[in-house]
């Protein structure tokens, strides 16, 4: 018999505990999610967090933990887990999937960028042969470059050097 019953779609915006919460917390319950945290665990984090402002629909003060939007109406520490854990689970079924099919697409460098960064670097070098002090800035901003890479493998596959002096 239940299974003859009309899906009904989901409300944008509709009643969520984790609504009430300020929009650092609920960004980073998302990149939790993403990365494969178990809902416990999360919850656990929650938990842990303390209010940065008051928050009048579940009654907390600023400083106060959010877990008790849950210990106010909950037995025991056991259920006050279980009943966070499950907020984080419809959350993860609803609000989180809105975030997530809004987020764009990873960027990934064209194959041939890192050769291209490199050779401007090596270009600069040569320019900047004379000036010491614009050479070690130059040296700086390759290692920012560098470390900023989304992919160190692409990159330290190009072997670009016009000069056998180092960067």
């Amino acid at each position: 018999m239940r299974d003859s019953l009309p899906v009904t779609p989901r409300k944008p915006g509709g009643k969520h505990c984790l609504r009430a919460l300020p929009e650092p917390i609920r960004l980073e319950i998302n990149c939790k999610l993403r990365d494969g945290w178990r809902h416990g665990a999360i919850a656990a984090w929650v938990l842990a967090q303390r209010a940065d402002r008051d928050i009048p629909d579940h009654f907390l003060k600023a400083g106060e933990p959010y877990g008790l939007m849950w210990r106010r109406r909950a037995g025991s520490e056991a259920v006050v887990e279980r009943n966070c854990s499950r907020s984080i689970s419809r959350w993860s079924h609803g609000p989180y999937r809105d975030w997530l099919e809004a987020q764009p697409e990873p960027y990934i460098p064209p194959r041939d960028a890192p050769r291209r960064v490199k050779k401007a670097f090596a270009e600069l070098r040569e320019e900047l042969r004379d000036n010491p002090h614009a050479r070690r800035l130059l040296r700086r901003l390759y290692d920012a470059v560098y470390l900023a890479w989304p992919d160190h493998d692409q990159w330290n596959a190009v072997q670009y050097h016009r000069s056998k002096r180092p960067l």
